[in-house]
């Protein structure tokens, strides 16, 4: 399978350098304990919010209390029935290629989520993958989510000595790597959790009424538009926020921008156009409906389809 492997022998070494490592990936088990890199910076729990991912870049800041929370540090019991079973197998994740390999373990039921990687699982090829194709950013995203149910997108302006909009732009840049990565390896209810923190995010721009922070989007919009197909929700979502919240000034330095030599994928440009003059002939205003301000608590960008929304079945 393209951009996937798995290999038996000739593993690296656990990953230690300056800029990254994993930490207490796996830790809620009675498994042979897996050796933790750098420990995070600071905990709320065995699994809950992390101030930092080892010494990767920016700390990942927690996402805000879960809504069974008591407001006295003490969460809602949960449902005994519901308790997560790990098991004891433990499987090796090398993300990225070349010298930019990191290593992790993760329990292999929890990967099992992921229809693309329980394939490579059940196989007899043994019980390291390789996820070349994969940036280890994301990754580690991913494993904190399979582990605790919390995305860790945003970014501490402080821990890179920025201003607030570049925070705004590194979070959206987060969660499109974490969206590629759900495409690639088909974890439907990680890609919906993912456009649903989008939709947050856009949420969180779009009440400040600074229009020109939309232009995130535009960060890494030639690798989403690469890595996904016609028809992908990700590229609904980007193009619907250009088409509806775009001021004409940020329009206009797209085109300028094409004419320079700084080419927009031509998906893109149609998928905008097309929205644009659909707009416009239906004499609707700027952000008059917008499509994305209407998706809010919905299941709009979902691409669960027919079956049940991670929503249903999220225990955290």
């Amino acid at each position: 399978m393209e951009g996937i492997e798995t290999d038996q022998a000739n593993e690296p070494p656990a990953f230690k350098g300056p800029s990254f490592s994993f930490s207490n990936f796996a830790r809620a088990s009675s498994t042979p304990p897996v050796t933790p890199l750098t420990p995070a910076t600071s905990t709320r729990s065995a699994f809950g919010s992390m101030a930092g991912v080892g010494t990767f870049g920016p700390a990942w800041n927690a996402t805000p209390p879960p809504p069974n929370s008591t407001g006295l540090g003490v969460d809602k019991p949960f449902n005994f029935n519901d308790i997560v079973v790990l098991g004891n197998e433990i499987v090796t994740v090398r993300v990225g290629a070349d010298s930019n390999v990191v290593q992790c373990a993760v329990h292999k039921s929890l990967l099992g989520r992921s229809d693309v990687l329980q394939a490579l699982l059940n196989s007899d090829q043994g019980t390291s993958l390789q996820l070349p194709m994969v940036k280890a950013s994301a990754f580690a995203i991913y494993v904190q989510w399979l582990y605790s149910g919390r995305l860790h997108t945003k970014v501490s302006t402080t821990s890179i000595g920025t201003v607030a909009e570049s925070g705004i732009r590194h979070e959206w840049v987060n969660l499109v790597d974490c969206y590629l990565l759900g495409e690639h390896i088909n974890d439907i209810f990680f890609r919906d959790e993912v456009i649903d923190a989008m939709l947050l995010w856009f949420k969180e721009v779009d009440a400040k009424n600074q229009p020109k922070n939309f232009e995130a989007v535009l960060d890494n919009v030639t690798e989403a538009y690469n890595v996904t197909k016609a028809g992908s929700l990700l590229r609904t979502l980007v193009s619907d926020i250009v088409a509806y919240h775009f001021e004409d000034p940020s329009i206009q330095d797209l085109r300028r921008n094409d004419e320079t030599g700084g080419h927009y994928p031509y998906g893109f440009v149609l998928d905008v156009a097309t929205k644009l003059s659909s707009r416009r002939q239906n004499g609707m205003s700027l952000e008059a409906r917008s499509p994305v301000r209407l998706a809010w608590g919905t299941c709009a960008y979902h691409c669960h389809g027919e079956k049940a929304c991670y929503k249903a079945s999220k225990l955290f």
